[in-house]
C-alpha cells in the first residue's frame, strides 16, 4: 500500500468491488490496479455487466456494494479534511484498519493508544485487510455494514481546526473565547491581545480570567499593541465597564507571569510553523494584524482563512455616525488588513450581528445554566444589558447581540452562515463623519482582485446551540 494514498483511496482499496461466490475472480481482481473512487468502480461495472447481460444477480450484488462504499469512505473523509491530523488518541476498526494505518494512508502523523486489537485486522502484503479467520469467504469477502462500524475507545480520528485569536477582551470577546474552547474539533494555538474595549493591560488580565474559568490557562496569551497606528486611542468603558468585564471584581486573579510578550512575532511564527492550516479570528481592532503584515509581507498567504468581526455595510455606526468600533479604533490598520490580506477573508459586520440577534428570553436561558461559566457570563454582562447606549445601537428591536461570537462561530462551523456575498471592500480614511467606515465596492471601481465574503444570515438554531454548549 502506498503511504501517500488519500483516505478515500485507502477505503477504496479495502472495499473494492468483489464478485460473489467466485474466489478465482476475486484473486484476479486483487492483482489488478487499485480502484481509487466510486466513478472508477461504476465504469468497471458497466464493462463487466453490459446492458442485457444475463448476470443480473451478480450485477445486483455489485450495486449493493457500491451503495455501501460512500458510507465506509465517510469514516475517513469526514475526519480528514486536510493534510494533517492532530490529537488522534485511538480508534479501532472492525474489518478495516487501525488509526495508525489510516494516518499512514493520509500521510499524516498521529498517536494511537488503547486500540481494540481484537477487532483490528492486519494489512496483508497485497494491500488488503485479512482477518485471522476465513469468515470473509461466507459473504464473498465483503464486510457487512455492522462489521465495519468504527469501534471508538478514547478518541477519534479527526482533523482539528487550528485557531489563533486576536482579542481586546470585553464581554463579547469572553463569550467568543468560551465558544472556541468548547468546540471539540478546535485546537487553540494562541491568543494575542490588543487595545480596544479597554486598555491593553486590562485586556490581558481579562483573557487570563476567562481562560481560568474554562480551566485552560495552558493556552499562551501574548501582549500586543497598546495603541492604534495613528488614530486617537479609544475605549468602550461606557459599554462594557471600565475594565471591559462589567467592572466585576476578581478576588483571585490569575498570575500575570503567565502572560507572554511579542504578540505579533508569535502570530507570524505560529503561522509559519503551520502553513495553510491556521485560521485567524480577530474580534478586536486590527493593529496587531497590520503590524504583522508590515513585518512579514508574505505572512497572510500562509493563513488558511481570516475571520473579522468589524466594519459595516450600510454606514450605520456604533461609535461614530458612520463607523463601527473595531474599524474606527484603528482605521489605518483596518485599511492595511483589507488591502494586504489576500487569504480567504470573512467579515461579520455590525449590521449583520444586529439582524441576527437573539431574543432576550434566550439570553436568560443561556445564563441560567448551572455552571461556573454561565454564572461568570451573567455577572459580567449585567452592566452592558443595562446601558442606554446598548439599546440605541441595535438595528431594529432590542435583542441579545453577542457580536464577536458570530465571527468565531462561523470560523469553527462551515455550515453556520446560510447567506453571504463576495465583494471588494476597503476603509475610508478621510471624512468628518465617515473615517473608519467600511466601503463596499459593488461597482468594481477599486479594481481589486481579492474580495471578502460578507456574512448576511446564519442558522440561528445552530448558533443558539453553540452558545449553550460554550457555557456547559
Amino acid at each position: 500500500m502506498n503511504t501517500n494514498d488519500t483516505p478515500v483511496q485507502l477505503v477504496a482499496v479495502m472495499h473494492r468491488l468483489p464478485t460473489a461466490n467466485k474466489p478465482h475472480r476475486r484473486r484476479r481482481r486483487r492483482r489488478r490496479s487499485k480502484q481509487t473512487d466510486r466513478h472508477g468502480i461504476e465504469a468497471k461495472m458497466k464493462r463487466n455487466y453490459p446492458s442485457g447481460s444475463n448476470k443480473r444477480k451478480e450485477k445486483r450484488d455489485a450495486e449493493k456494494h457500491i451503495a455501501k462504499l460512500p458510507n465506509l469512505t465517510s469514516y475517513f473523509t469526514t475526519a480528514v479534511t486536510g493534510d494533517t491530523v492532530d490529537n488522534v488518541q485511538s480508534v479501532g476498526y472492525a474489518g478495516t484498519a487501525t488509526a495508525a494505518a489510516a494516518a499512514a494512508a493520509a500521510n499524516v502523523s498521529c498517536e494511537v493508544s488503547d486500540v481494540d486489537t481484537d477487532k483490528v485486522e492486519e494489512l496483508s502484503s497485497d494491500g488488503h485487510f485479512d482477518s485471522d479467520d476465513d469468515d470473509d469467504d461466507d459473504n464473498g469477502g465483503v464486510l457487512k455494514k455492522e462489521e465495519a462500524r468504527p469501534l471508538l475507545t478514547s478518541g477519534q480520528l479527526r482533523m482539528k481546526k487550528k485557531l489563533f485569536l486576536n482579542v481586546d477582551t470585553g464581554v463579547d470577546d469572553a463569550q467568543a473565547i468560551m465558544m472556541a474552547l468548547a468546540a471539540p474539533d478546535v485546537e487553540m494555538l494562541g491568543i494575542s491581545c490588543c487595545h480596544g474595549n479597554t486598555s491593553l493591560d486590562n485586556a490581558l488580565k481579562n483573557t487570563l480570567r476567562v481562560l481560568k474559568v474554562c480551566n485552560r490557562l495552558d493556552i499562551p496569551v501574548y501582549r500586543g499593541c497598546a495603541e492604534p497606528m495613528i488614530a486617537r486611542k479609544r475605549h468602550a468603558g461606557d459599554y462594557y465597564g471600565k475594565d471591559g468585564l462589567g467592572d466585576v471584581p476578581d478576588p483571585d486573579p490569575p498570575s500575570p507571569e503567565l502572560l507572554k510578550k511579542k504578540a505579533v512575532q508569535a502570530l507570524i511564527k505560529t503561522v509559519n510553523e503551520n502553513p495553510g492550516e491556521v485560521t485567524l479570528v480577530t474580534t478586536a481592532p486590527l493593529t496587531n494584524l497590520a503590524v504583522a503584515v508590515l513585518l512579514a509581507p508574505n505572512f497572510p498567504k500562509k493563513l488558511k482563512a481570516l475571520y473579522i468581526m468589524g466594519g459595516n455595510t450600510e454606514s450605520r455606526g456604533n461609535t461614530t455616525v458612520c463607523g463601527e468600533f473595531n474599524f474606527v479604533a484603528d482605521p489605518e490598520a483596518a485599511y492595511i488588513v483589507l488591502d494586504r490580506y489576500t487569504c480567504p477573508t470573512y467579515i461579520a459586520t455590525w449590521e449583520f450581528s444586529c439582524r441576527n440577534s437573539l431574543p432576550w428570553a434566550f439570553c436568560d436561558v443561556l445564563f441560567a445554566q448551572d455552571t461556573d461559566k454561565a454564572r461568570f457570563m451573567e455577572k459580567i454582562s449585567r452592566h452592558t444589558r443595562q446601558t442606554e447606549r446598548y439599546q440605541k445601537e441595535v438595528v431594529g428591536e432590542s435583542a441579545f447581540n453577542t457580536c464577536d461570537a458570530y465571527a468565531l462561530a462561523a470560523a469553527i462551523d462551515d455550515d453556520l452562515v446560510t447567506e453571504s456575498e463576495e465583494v471588494a471592500v476597503t476603509v475610508e480614511l478621510e471624512g468628518t463623519y465617515t473615517r473608519g467606515m467600511m466601503a463596499v465596492d459593488y461597482m468594481g471601481l477599486l479594481k481589486k482582485k481579492h474580495k471578502a465574503v460578507i456574512m448576511k444570515k446564519v442558522d440561528l438554531e445552530r448558533f443558539k446551540q453553540m452558545l449553550m454548549n460554550s457555557l456547559k
